[in-house]
């Protein structure tokens, strides 16, 4: 199942996609996953939960990722991953 919106505009493009599955087969193996990814004229940003009979796992795409406690009025990331640099404050 996929849910998509997109908009072109002045030749830049935008678009929200979502997408899930469910299978199952005969010999009783399973697999779930959920999907969403974001596009602001080619940067991209997205993330995946999948699961199945052996592990699961959750899969983040973008070119930063960053955590904050809202808590803290700083708005400074204590954890942050940009590129390949890991960055722990």
């Amino acid at each position: 199942m996929a849910d998509d919106t997109a908009l072109e505009f002045l030749g830049i493009y935008a678009a929200v996609t979502e997408t899930s599955s469910v299978l199952a087969d005969i010999d009783g193996n399973l697999k779930a996953s959920w999907g969403m990814q974001v596009d602001a004229n080619g940067n991209i940003a997205g993330m995946k939960l999948l699961a199945d009979n052996t592990g699961s796992a959750i899969i983040f795409n973008s070119d930063t990722f960053k955590i904050y406690n809202t808590a803290d009025t700083t708005g400074v990331a204590p954890f942050e991953v940009k590129d390949v640099t890991v960055k722990i404050k």
